[in-house]
């Protein structure tokens, strides 16, 4: 096995249109004790994906799983066969969710998209990402209700408060799901949660999440002492 130290790959894609190659990949590396290399080669047909293992002078060919027919997915409209494709209009939006980022003060053995304290590969919403999406609600005259906000943990998004508002003085209903700890709980945020709730009663929501009604089963999930905070952080 090459080792991340040893190994150096190159990795090429080339999308070929009207050829039977969709795709070539390759790789090269050493082996730590620098007798031979290995090389990966693989070619990814429209039907087939062939992997070719060379190590030495030795050859493999191993069969992958076949792919999708690529023609099935070129015209939204249209079926492969020719035939219209059957469509569901959008005529009205009762809700709509907004994921503030994957960033969250707790790890949940549970989480739709692991969500922790270091997973920050989905970037925070930002307030013009908000208001470019209730834009086009307008434009399209959707009649909805009610925006909800998720994550993660929302009250980590530094801008939470903004879009929290922007949404309320639009006149929608907004539901935040939260876990009810610490990042809610600052003492600038509670301000700014209050000042919110009283400008926009009822309409402004909460759901925190509480997995169990036993503290030791919620807390498994959620790490110790989780049940007692999000207990104390509801609304």
């Amino acid at each position: 096995m090459l080792s991340p130290e040893e190994a150096s790959f190159n990795l090429t894609y080339h999308l070929v249109r009207g050829s039977t190659i969709a795709a070539i990949s390759t790789g090269i590396g050493r082996e730590s004790d620098g007798n031979f290399e290995t090389r990966i080669i693989a070619v990814q047909a429209y039907g087939r994906v062939v992997q070719l293992g060379h190590r030495g002078d030795q050859a493999q060919a191993q069969p992958a799983a076949p792919t999708l027919d690529p023609a099935k997915f070129r015209d939204p409209f249209v079926t492969a066969k020719g035939e219209q494709r059957a469509i569901v209009a959008l005529e009205h939006l009762d809700t709509l969710w907004f994921n503030t980022g994957t960033l969250c003060n707790i790890e949940c053995g549970h989480c739709y998209i692991e969500s922790s304290p270091s997973n920050d590969s989905l970037e925070y919403l930002g307030l013009a990402d908000v208001q470019r999406f209730l834009d086009e609600i307008d434009t399209l005259g959707l009649l909805t209700g009610e925006i909800g906000f998720t994550g993660g943990e929302p009250f980590m998004n530094p801008e939470v408060l903004d879009m929290l508002g922007e949404v309320l003085g639009r006149g929608y209903d907004v539901l935040v799901l939260t876990n009810g700890m610490q990042p809610m709980m600052r003492p600038a945020m509670q301000q700014g949660l209050l000042e919110l709730r009283e400008a926009h009663g009822k309409r402004l929501g909460f759901r925190v999440s509480i997995d169990h009604h036993s503290e030791t089963l919620h807390d498994s999930e959620r790490g110790a002492g989780s049940f007692a905070k999000a207990v104390a952080g509801s609304p």
